[in-house]
């Protein structure tokens, strides 16, 4: 073929045309040209063939680098992808197509008739679908009733969509696709794109609360906290009695456990909010119709502060004890619940409480939580982690007391000075080792060689 440039290898002389000007003629009069010249004809036939040539010749070159001797609709598809050109659409078979010849009587410039190509239908006999069974009749059209959804739960039902199918229902593939002239980019050949990611699209979902709930949130919330002006005890306990009854409380759950979030961050030193934050977290845990599952991470960070926080209250004579106390019983319930179904949840309390413990720079206070904490999640945690450094505990805390008293006169008999309030947080501390160790003063002294045990815990 002449144009095609010196060392071209697409087509040579001897190779007889396979697209005629008749087909250019055929395809014309299809869109609207009803006459076409001649040689017009021949001209759209020769750059036909050409172009078709070409396409072959880049799918042979992908139908070798894939190490096949058979070409595939998929190398034609990705060689007019090369050229730039529309795909074609419609052909996404991988085994070969079955074509059937026929000979059309006619003038043709290589043989006396023309030859056509099609795929042959498959041949049905009309006895065998006589005497073949009848379908089954559609069921008639019939109503039924079930649970959308209860409480803005949907229930698990085969009537109800599944969580799976609604995230393959979001799954798309992204196909990369070039086309000329703004063609449309998409599945070339009609074929999955074997290359392309599998992308999962999530909208963004807002939570939206009904005005029920809302007003049941901002009630609680003031019952609680009390921020328009006093609120009475019993407002408060039949608050928090009805958020450990109410079964329809499950939306509201990460509402909840923020506000405890952020209430006790902003709360440190206020006794009495922090206490009404853990009584909240108290009343969530005895709610067996809602699930703290998704939320413990948000949860645990808060009762662990009110237990080994340094400062939970403004003034000394503030009953900080009592709340440490409340919480890691709180600790204990929440481990008992949601323990079994994560097996990681003791061990990372535990690591936290073992470093609040053995940190010489934490205050008493701080030990004190840790060391009742320890003692409400069971003894083998106690021998675990408390008994290992229970020397080493006693032998700084006497230290300390060495170092307070200096030379003053401390022999007494009676031990008047440990009475004194400035040993009271010392005095508690000796209390919650003998309570976690369950021993008494006189084991204390004899197993730790502890000189200030027995005045301590008399004192206590």
């Amino acid at each position: 073929m002449s144009g095609l440039g010196a060392g071209s290898s697409l087509t040579t002389a001897a190779t007889p045309s396979s697209v005629r000007p008749g087909t250019a003629q055929v395809v014309a009069s299809m869109v609207g040209i009803s006459r076409l010249r001649e040689d017009v004809a021949t001209y759209l036939a020769t750059d036909a063939e050409y172009r078709i040539r070409e396409v072959i010749q880049e799918a042979s070159k992908f139908m070798r680098h894939s190490k096949r001797r058979r070409l595939k609709t998929a190398d034609i598809a990705a060689a007019m992808r090369l050229r730039n050109l529309e795909p074609l659409y419609g052909f996404s078979s991988n085994e070969s197509v079955p074509f059937v010849s026929y000979s059309v009587p006619g003038e043709s410039s290589t043989a006396g008739n023309n030859t056509l190509f099609f795929v042959g239908d498959e041949e049905l006999d009309l006895r065998d679908i006589l005497d073949g069974e009848l379908p089954r009749a559609p069921l008639e059209t019939t109503l039924a009733l079930h649970w959308l959804a209860i409480e803005g739960i949907q229930p698990k039902i085969p009537q109800n969509p599944s969580s799976a199918s609604f995230a393959t229902s979001q799954t798309a593939q992204l196909v990369v696709g070039e086309s000329a002239h703004g063609n449309i980019q998409g599945n070339i050949a009609g074929e999955q794109n074997t290359g392309a990611s599998s992308v999962t699209f999530r909208p963004r979902v807002r939570h939206v609360l009904s005005r029920e709930l809302q007003l049941y949130y901002e009630l609680a919330i003031e019952a609680l906290t009390g921020e328009t002006g006093e609120t009475d005890e019993t407002l408060r306990t039949a608050c928090l009695a009805s958020i450990a009854k109410d079964p329809g409380l499950q939306q509201l759950v990460p509402y909840f456990v923020a506000f405890l979030f952020h209430h006790i961050t902003n709360h440190t030193r206020d006794l009495p909010q922090l206490q009404i934050a853990m009584r909240l977290a108290r009343a969530l845990l005895e709610n067996r119709h809602i699930g703290l599952e998704p939320y413990l991470h948000q949860l645990m960070p808060s009762v662990l502060t009110c237990i080994v926080g340094r400062c939970l209250c403004r003034t000394a004579d503030e009953d900080h004890w009592a709340l440490r106390e409340y919480a890691a019983a709180l600790l204990a319930d929440i481990h008992k619940t949601y323990g079994g179904a994560y097996e990681n949840l003791l061990p990372r309390i535990a690591e936290t409480l073992r470093v609040a413990l053995v940190d010489e720079h934490k205050p008493l206070t701080t030990q004190y939580g840790a060391l009742v904490a320890f003692r409400a999640l069971g003894s083998a945690l106690v021998q675990a982690h408390v008994a290992p450094v229970a020397a080493q505990l006693i032998e700084r805390w006497e230290k300390q007391i060495e170092d307070e008293l200096g030379d003053a006169p401390h022999d007494s008999p009676d031990g008047r000075w440990a009475f004194e309030p400035r040993w009271s947080d010392m005095r508690r501390v000796y209390a919650a080792l003998a309570g976690a160790l369950n021993m008494n003063a006189d084991a204390l002294a004899t197993q730790f060689g502890s000189k200030h045990a027995q005045t301590m815990l008399q004192s206590y």
